[in-house]
């Protein structure tokens, strides 16, 4: 049969009546939320809530029973080793009282003594950290050793450091402990002053307005301000990830920037904490010392801690990307206009992103929050 130009134009008419149709038929591509496979900076970091400390407090206590005379000096007031803080008049004492208060002698001096040993030991310390930094500085200047084996002979220079402080604050402690309990035998005296152990600020006056106190009675509590410490809580598994002189970032103290710090100690004994939720914790203290102390800083200021647990360079892809399936990490990936389900590696995982190791090529375009409509092979278009 002879195809007529009018039999032409009807099937052409059909045919494009029918392709309408299927092209109507055919879904509409899902808009959805796109991101690049890039190779960028990693951080695996934990936080939680903190709170400052200074390091070595000191409850100054009433030596003897007695009258206390009104306290003079106030809450940051600086004191110095011997500064008067309180006066009392002694009450009379017993043999049983003085049986007890030469036993104190005796213990203080023992403490004293062993205070000492502790301040030598912890100055020898020091000075064998400082020559070990030292040479290691000559080293990583003459790229012979890695610039991480300076960081950790720093970090153990200044760790060492602390603790010869911290050891002298404790040699004149136990000093002034002496000195306190050779003051309660001597009692010819009107009254007992009472003297600061150490240089600092006083924090708090317990008792300022005159009264009868019993011996052991704390008056003041006395510290350095410049010596905070930042204490952290973090869950059991958390802190078995954490290592002494990682690096942590103090946050939302009240400061423009992050403060800059260092994990010096892991408690080795962990305690139940109840949440906000009700459910019981094992958790574990963290001790951060700052590397700078800022001046408004102060004691059981909170802040936020976040202890750093690595940090590099990795090929990243958003979090919220992944989803496992078949207990496998899984991704889709937008490719001519369809979304390919791509089964991927990883690595560290960071809180917002995490490292690719395997099935993943870098700039290659990827879902970020895949609902469940999304499935291999459907179409999709990039949300604008």
């Amino acid at each position: 049969m002879r195809m007529t130009k009018r039999r032409w134009t009807a099937a052409a008419a059909g045919t494009l009546i029918v392709a309408a149709a299927a092209w109507a038929l055919v879904p509409e591509p899902i808009e959805v939320g796109v991101a690049r496979v890039a190779r960028g900076p990693l951080e695996v970091s934990i936080a939680e809530d903190g709170i400052t400390r200074i390091r070595e407090r000191y409850e100054v206590a009433s030596p003897v029973a007695g009258r206390l005379l009104r306290v003079e000096v106030h809450p940051g007031d600086e004191v110095r080793p011997d500064t008067p803080l309180a006066r009392i008049e002694p009450a009379p004492l017993d043999p049983k009282q003085e049986a007890q208060l030469t036993a104190r002698l005796e213990s203080a001096q023992r403490a004293a003594r062993e205070a000492q040993a502790l301040l030598r030991r912890a100055r020898d310390a020091a000075q064998r950290a400082h020559s070990e930094a030292a040479r290691i500085g000559k080293l990583a200047a003459e790229a012979i050793v890695s610039r991480d084996a300076l960081e950790a002979a720093r970090t153990a220079e200044s760790m060492a450091a602390k603790e010869q402080e911290a050891a002298r604050f404790r040699a004149e402690a136990t000093a002034y402990d002496v000195a306190v309990a050779k003051a309660a035998l001597g009692l010819d005296a009107a009254e007992i002053v009472v003297r600061s152990p150490v240089h600092g600020r006083v924090l708090q006056v317990l008792h300022e307005s005159e009264r009868i106190v019993a011996a052991g009675t704390p008056l003041i509590l006395v510290g350095d301000p410049g010596s905070l410490e930042i204490v952290a809580d973090f869950l059991t598994a958390d802190a078995v990830r954490i290592r002494p002189g990682a690096q942590a970032r103090i946050e939302r103290w009240g400061g423009a920037r992050p403060l800059t710090a260092r994990v010096r100690l892991i408690e080795p004994a962990a305690f139940t904490k109840v949440s906000a939720l009700g459910v019981e914790e094992q958790r574990v203290n963290v001790i951060c010392d700052l590397v700078d102390v800022p001046a408004t800083l102060g004691d059981q200021y909170r802040v936020d801690v976040r202890v750093v647990l690595w940090s590099g360079t990795a090929m990243k892809v958003p979090a919220t990307a992944l989803f496992t399936a078949a207990d496998q990490w899984n991704v889709f990936v937008l490719r001519g206009g369809r979304a390919r389900l791509q089964r991927v590696g990883t690595g560290q995982m960071g809180d917002t992103e995490v490292e690719i190791t395997a099935g993943l090529q870098p700039n290659e375009t990827i879902l970020v929050h895949p609902s469940d409509q999304i499935r291999d092979g459907l179409r999709v278009a990039a949300r604008r």
